[in-house]
């Protein structure tokens, strides 16, 4: 009775069209769920968002799982997560990346995952990080442990924008920093994120890491961006 009425005077809205949703529905509307857009990267190895990395940095796999358009239900959902708190859009989707036997074969010799880190000030004013739910579901679903004392970010990349063009290239092998433990040297590394664009962000992910010793890293985002 309390949820119906709760329903009835706070009613819950689509994630992906802001539509009202029915009791029976949960974060995403029936209609959403059907049209969602699946890139199916895991059939082909080397897919778009594989070679967004070539001559760049060297990777194993890169898997993302949606398509992510200027407008649509996927934008809608990850800002959602990203800027609302709704957290357990990054559960759905981990659950939905751990659907598909494809992908879990392509995590098969994971050793640990590492969720894309923000920079403390970032991650205190927004109280989480997007992405950690993601990953935490695609742990809890695969057994594969989450390492987030590994890989850090040294600078607010929002406090970048006001420096000069030299500045800011010299800065950008510097944004992140892989601590030299031994415990990851002969491992392979998930790094996961939310939308791979350009790949920036993931190159310098996986430039940090590669400088623990023979250390092989591979990538599993939410979605891919064709800009």
């Amino acid at each position: 009775m309390l949820h119906a009425l709760l329903h009835l005077f706070f009613p819950e809205l689509c994630s992906g069209c802001k539509k009202i949703l029915s009791p029976s529905e949960a974060l995403l509307c029936l209609r959403c769920r059907h049209e969602i857009p699946f890139t199916r990267h895991e059939h082909l190895p080397q897919n778009e968002a594989f070679t967004k990395f070539y001559g760049r940095v060297e990777v194993e796999s890169v898997q993302c799982m949606l398509s992510y358009q200027k407008e649509g239900i996927v934008k809608n959902c990850i800002h959602r997560l990203k800027y609302q708190g709704k957290q357990e859009i990054g559960t759905l989707f981990g659950l939905w990346f751990c659907a598909d036997a494809k992908r879990l074969e392509q995590l098969s010799g994971i050793d640990y995952i590492i969720p894309v880190p923000l920079h403390p000030k970032k991650l205190k004013k927004r109280g989480y990080n997007q992405v950690t739910t993601f990953a935490n579901t695609i742990s809890q679903k695969t057994g594969i442990k989450v390492a987030e004392n590994i890989l850090f970010r040294n600078y607010n990349t929002s406090t970048q924008t006001k420096k000069n063009l030299f500045s800011r290239s010299q800065l950008k092998s510097e944004l992140f920093e892989a601590i030299d433990n031994p415990e990851y040297y002969d491992c392979h590394l998930l790094i996961v994120d939310d939308v791979l664009t350009t790949g920036a962000t993931l190159e310098n992910c996986i430039r940090a890491l590669h400088k623990l010793r023979n250390c092989r890293i591979s990538v599993a985002c939410m979605a891919f961006s064709q800009s």
